[in-house]
């Protein structure tokens, strides 16, 4: 197990950090989010979720919140839709499992449904009134389902109400495409996987609102909404296929919040989007259309975007900065922060 801070999560008021197995997170409790039965709270400094010590990764948005260890998935919070799995909509306010499956990898939590990766496979749940599923229907999931028959499936992500995956180095996409979030080429809703484009090679995805971002042989796209310059090409204009970010060839992380975009390029930190409502800090204006880099550091390890605000590892060590309404930056406080500060997790 990686020594220090291996992961992190980025919510909507609060934030999960795992360090040497130990789970940690910080913000507004209101739905359980803090994996216990106190809820309602606000906590400024990180808490510790239960007593274990042996998380490998951490995956929240909005108000559900994912756990995995030794490959067995847990869920916890908010579940109007069935976004949890867990075959009912009750809300939920510590760490249950999802299933008896051992060997799930990644979770992508949306607003409402919910994508996630086991052994290759590909399973969804929660809403599906756009088809977001991908299951071919609009029939709302309580429990996952099985997306097709593929066991190849590399890499998920999933937006306010749309998906995409991996295949084989395929990229694929379903969904809401009000924006061409689904990179397809048009404005038309997918209620079953479709494949954008004809490259291949692609290595990751990430999605957030109307959205959508990949890396391809460190090449970094976006399209989609572009109204707060999330897409980082230097306009404000939509697109409906992906539009290569920049001319770096260095990318290999980012990750997307509701206004804006964090990511990594050769260890350097970049953002762009909305400073107003993600908490970029000083750096940016009301709202910047490019990639700009936000410290002279070439050793940023991981990145999250929440809805306000930001959060990354570096040397082993959690940062953070934004706005801070409900401490959910984790630094004892609830003013806003404009620039990165370390966060101290217990031992």
């Amino acid at each position: 197990m990686k020594e220090g801070v291996s992961f992190v999560s980025a919510a909507e008021n609060h934030s999960h950090a795992i360090k040497n197995g130990k789970l940690f997170t910080s913000g507004w409790d209101s739905p359980g989010l803090f994996g216990s039965d106190r809820r309602g709270r606000t906590v400024t400094s990180p808490k510790r979720v239960g007593g274990l010590s042996d998380w490998e990764s951490v995956f929240s948005r909005r108000d559900t919140v994912f756990a995995i260890r030794h490959g067995a998935l847990f869920a916890w919070g908010f579940n109007a839709t069935g976004q949890l799995g867990l075959g009912d909509t009750d809300p939920r306010e510590v760490p249950c499992p999802v299933g008896d499956k051992i060997g799930w990898t990644k979770v992508a939590p949306g607003l409402s449904h919910t994508l996630a990766l086991f052994k290759g496979e590909l399973f969804s749940w929660g809403a599906n009134g756009i088809g977001q599923l991908g299951i071919g229907t609009f029939h709302q999931k309580t429990s996952p389902v099985k997306v097709g028959e593929r066991d190849d499936w590399e890499d998920v992500a999933v937006g306010l109400a749309h998906s995409l995956a991996i295949c084989n180095g395929e990229l694929y996409a379903w969904g809401d495409n009000r924006f061409g979030q689904l990179g397809t080429g048009d404005k038309t809703n997918k209620r079953s996987p479709t494949r954008i484009g004809n490259f291949s090679n692609w290595d990751k995805v990430f999605a957030c609102g109307d959205f959508s971002l990949a890396i391809r042989k460190g090449e970094l796209y976006s399209w989609g909404e572009n109204a707060l310059g999330q897409l980082g090409l230097g306009d404000y204009l939509p697109r409906r296929a992906p539009s290569l970010v920049g001319g770096r060839f260095d990318w290999t992380s980012a990750s997307p919040g509701e206004r804006g975009v964090l990511a990594i390029a050769n260890g350097a930190a970049f953002l762009w989007g909305m400073k107003k409502f993600s908490g970029y800090g000083a750096l940016l204006e009301d709202t910047c259309n490019h990639p700009v880099r936000i410290d002279d550091s070439f050793t940023w390890e991981g990145v999250s975007m929440g809805a306000n605000h930001a959060l990354a590892i570096k040397d082993g060590e959690l940062f953070s900065w934004g706005r801070n309404t409900s401490g959910q930056l984790g630094l004892g406080h609830m003013g806003v922060v404009e620039e990165p500060r370390m966060v101290f997790l217990p031992e």
